[in-house]
């Protein structure tokens, strides 16, 4: 990893304005989505029983997040559920199978990835090498660059 100078400071802010406010504008969006995602995908878990393969266990699947665990009828069923509820709550324009907590997210994580492009001239760290050290060191990477602009005057200043 390159250290830049204190000089240079100024003008990696400058440069990553733009992703880092891109990051900060997704990762909100993302985090509303997946809320409002999980509250429509608990609702339907809680009003019928779904359930595990026989292979995972076969227990009732409670957690949205378990639900790649469902057999196939189980989860074509409760897809289709998950897609009615998101079309009801204003997603019309959505195909089958599209969610938006999972567009946000994917947006959010273009939007990290641009900011490492962009930083990677002063630091010399890309996606691929901080992606083989761990999404723990990746979020902490991005955390860093996040907190340099975010923290410098010429970020807060700028309009």
């Amino acid at each position: 990893m390159n250290t830049p100078t204190k000089e240079q400071i100024p003008e990696i802010v400058a440069t990553l304005r733009e992703h880092v406010v891109a990051v900060l504008e997704h990762t909100a969006v993302a985090q509303v989505e997946r809320e409002r995602a999980d509250t429509r995908h608990r609702a339907i878990l809680d009003a019928s029983v779904y359930k595990a393969a026989e292979r995972w266990g076969g227990d009732r699947i409670t957690d949205p997040k378990s639900s790649f665990l469902m057999d196939d009828a189980d989860a074509k069923r409760y897809f289709a559920e998950c897609d009615k509820a998101r079309d009801a709550a204003g997603y019309k324009d959505l195909k089958p199978g599209y969610c938006p907590a999972l567009i946000a997210e994917h947006a959010q994580s273009k939007a990290e990835q641009a900011l490492i492009r962009a930083a990677h001239p002063y630091f010399g760290v890309d996606n691929h090498t901080i992606l083989c050290a761990g999404m723990d060191k990746r979020k902490e990477y991005l955390d860093l660059l996040m907190g340099l602009v975010c923290s410098h005057p010429l970020f807060r200043h700028a309009a």
